[in-house]
């Protein structure tokens, strides 16, 4: 990112780019829609856990709960695929204004795809997590924009 950029961030910078509605109970469950990337460098994707009344900080949810969500987000211009991602294996709860949620992985936008233009992009669920989705359904997933360090 430029260093002007970084001391004056633009007001949009951190906005949501993409959320989408994805049923996380089931493997194979797609969600789909447009992104357009503004800005290069660091994106996180995750899930918004929209329900539920358990905090993601309890201890179980924290420490002892076998993580088994598995997300591919797969980017296409045109008929194009421009770039693909599973989500890692730690996956990090937060809390924001947006919502509460699960970062589950952070990529880089690839120079080959255009800024500014309309990409779709499509979430497919690798590996359901039933529980997870019982306990704090409905889930959105997101992409946004990672702070530099």
């Amino acid at each position: 990112m430029h260093t002007l950029q970084t001391l004056i961030p633009p007001a949009d910078l951190y906005d949501l780019l993409f959320k989408q509605r994805i049923g996380i109970h089931e493997t194979g469950l797609v969600a789909k829609g447009t992104v357009k990337f503004k800005y290069r460098g660091r994106y996180s994707f995750g899930i918004f856990l929209d329900g539920g009344t358990v905090p993601l900080s309890t201890r179980f949810w924290l420490k002892e709960y076998p993580w088994k969500l598995k997300l591919k987000l797969k980017f296409f211009h045109g008929d194009r695929l421009m770039h693909e991602l599973t989500s890692d294996d730690d996956l990090t709860p937060f809390g924001s204004s947006e919502g509460d949620g699960l970062i589950l992985g952070t990529f880089e936008v690839p120079e080959e795809v255009p800024m500014r233009a309309d990409v779709v992009c499509e979430c497919e669920v690798v590996h359901g997590d039933p529980m997870l989705d019982k306990t704090y359904g409905p889930v959105h997933v997101y992409i946004k924009k990672f702070p530099e360090k």
